[in-house]
């Protein structure tokens, strides 16, 4: 696949196109639906995505055009994803007083996981393995492996 720097600078641009476009409905379509079984699917489709991206560059088979369209088939099940557990936030936290902490930890880990090149909670799994990981509330506790039950 030859693409010039123009066209490989696209492939940012196009990770983000659904946040542009699929923003606002993502937050009614997952809040209709169940929070952790939605980020599951988002994380298996992403797999899917990159293991497809993966094969088809081994065999030659990726045009620059299908590597846009899947991209951009990521993307959507990034946006979904971030969406799901930004709002599954409020059941683990059901205390009003831990989601403000809660918060900032979850946003904290997620500015600092790729600036340290750790994706898809390799950290949390370590750290998990060694029973180190705080629970995002305080009033919950430490290692916890299971998630609260949704409505």
């Amino acid at each position: 696949m030859n693409t010039q720097a123009k066209g490989a600078a696209l492939l940012p641009f196009v990770l983000f196109v659904p946040f542009l476009l699929f923003g606002l409905p993502a937050g009614a379509v997952v809040d209709r639906l169940p929070r952790r079984f939605t980020m599951i699917i988002c994380d298996a489709s992403q797999a899917v995505i990159f293991l497809t991206v993966a094969a088809l560059a081994v065999l030659g088979a990726l045009s620059f055009p299908l590597l846009l369209v899947l991209v951009a088939l990521a993307g959507t099940a990034t946006l979904f994803f971030q969406v799901s557990y930004t709002s599954y936030l409020l059941a683990l936290c059901p205390d009003p007083r831990d989601f403000k902490i809660g918060n900032a930890r979850l946003f904290f880990s997620e500015s600092v996981s790729p600036t340290l090149g750790i994706r898809d909670g390799l950290v949390q799994r370590w750290a998990a393995a060694r029973g180190r990981v705080l629970s995002p509330c305080p009033s919950t506790p430490t290692g916890a492996p299971s998630a609260p039950e949704e409505d």
